[in-house]
């Protein structure tokens, strides 16, 4: 049964409810930067880091509680095992370290109690208390919570260590909130349907259906209660907005390209398995990556960008969702995002078309594509065209 400790109530800024033994505490916290995460060409997720107001930006590492790591997921779907994996090696690299043994028994803990792979809008929260706690949330659900701010450290070094991806840190410690970035942070919400489904993972065990006679009556528990993180609003301003508040003025806009580039109630979800069971987590992320590779090259290497968009300076991203089965063959394309062009999202689908059929799936990538009929397997593929001199 998961218990239910802390709780988020999410806005801007954000407040952080501290729950503990009966005693409540209200804590302001605040974005001071956003970054978006992509590996292997797909964007994972968009991350904030939450602070307290007028925290020292040189010093967050070292800093005490309370402060936070939010994941808004940005995949179609991510199982836990990639997920997991993810986190890991981004926190190795980050503090250039492996992952010490309370990491591995905190996330082995973690995933047994995701229950299903996570889904576009999920808002996944790591956060550490003024008393030292290290807190996992998902949708405002509490998963896990261990006295040890350790592991929350580690997993921070992943964002902001010395051995960190240098734009991603500097993004986050930037104190400002870009514009583009802070409206896709704010799109990535849960349904109502997937709120309810989180919820139920804490709910106690049914009462069983037979009404006991009041003599052999046992004493039930009261049931849980579970809170939900909302969404993120901006409320309109009565002030002046700050310097980090500011929305960027528009970019001017490019001179012509000589040179075109292709970069590149609940609902009760389907039981899954996995298939590769015997890896490890991080092995798991490095074999899902090397597939990833495979496939992206090969449509990269298919994508022509026409013409009359050149001519036109049209650039955009588009993000299409392919269907395979399980050999690889092409089953169907669609879009998912559109780049604002029918020229280019064309293009863009005509470059999977060409460079099917894939390869067959690994095991890995079976677990981890599996679409909800249980037979077939979908793999976002973003392509972007951008022009440059």
């Amino acid at each position: 049964m998961l218990v239910q400790k802390t709780s988020y109530l999410i806005s801007l800024p954000v407040a952080l409810l501290l729950v503990c033994s009966g005693a409540q505490a209200r804590v302001d916290l605040e974005p001071v930067g956003l970054a978006v995460y992509t590996e292997t060409a797909r964007d994972v997720y968009v991350a904030a880091l939450l602070l307290p107001p007028g925290s020292d930006l040189d010093n967050v590492y070292q800093a005490p509680g309370p402060k936070a790591m939010e994941y808004r997921i940005a995949l179609r779907r991510l199982s836990s095992r990639g997920f997991s994996g993810m986190l890991l090696l981004q926190a190795e690299l980050g503090s250039d370290s492996r992952a010490p043994e309370q990491v591995i028994v905190a996330v082995s803990k973690l995933k047994k109690n995701i229950k299903s792979p996570l889904k576009q809008g999920d808002q996944f929260i790591i956060a550490l208390s003024a008393n030292n706690a290290t807190t996992f949330l998902l949708n405002g659900v509490e998963l896990l919570s261990v006295n040890d701010d350790s592991i929350f450290n580690f997993f921070l070094a992943g964002w902001v260590g010395e051995s960190s991806s240098t734009f991603f840190r500097d993004t986050l410690l930037s104190g400002n909130l870009e514009a583009g970035t802070l409206a896709r942070f704010e799109s990535l919400t849960p349904t109502d349907e997937r709120l309810a489904t989180i919820s139920a993972w804490g709910a106690p065990p049914p009462v069983p259906s037979t009404t006991p006679t009041p003599a052999l009556a046992p004493q039930l528990a009261v049931p849980l209660q579970v809170a939900v993180a909302t969404a993120v609003t901006v409320k309109p301003e009565t002030t002046p907005l700050s310097a980090a508040e500011r929305v960027a003025a528009p970019v001017a806009k490019k001179a012509p390209a000589k040179k075109p580039t292709q970069v590149a109630v609940a609902k009760k979800e389907m039981a899954y398995e996995p298939d590769a069971p015997e890896l490890d987590d991080r092995e798991y992320q490095r074999q899902l990556n090397q597939y990833v590779t495979l496939i992206m090259k090969k449509v990269f290497g298919k994508v022509v960008y026409p013409r009359r968009a050149i001519q036109r300076e049209r650039e955009g991203k588009v993000e299409l969702l392919v269907s395979v089965d399980e050999s690889g063959k092409l089953l169907e394309v669609s879009l998912d995002n559109s780049s604002g062009y029918d020229i280019l999202d064309t293009a863009a689908s005509k470059a999977v078309r060409k460079a099917a059929p894939f390869p067959e799936l690994t095991l890995v990538a079976r677990e981890e594509f599996l679409a909800d009929d249980g037979t077939s397997y979908i793999m976002p593929i973003p392509i972007t065209f951008k022009l440059y001199n």
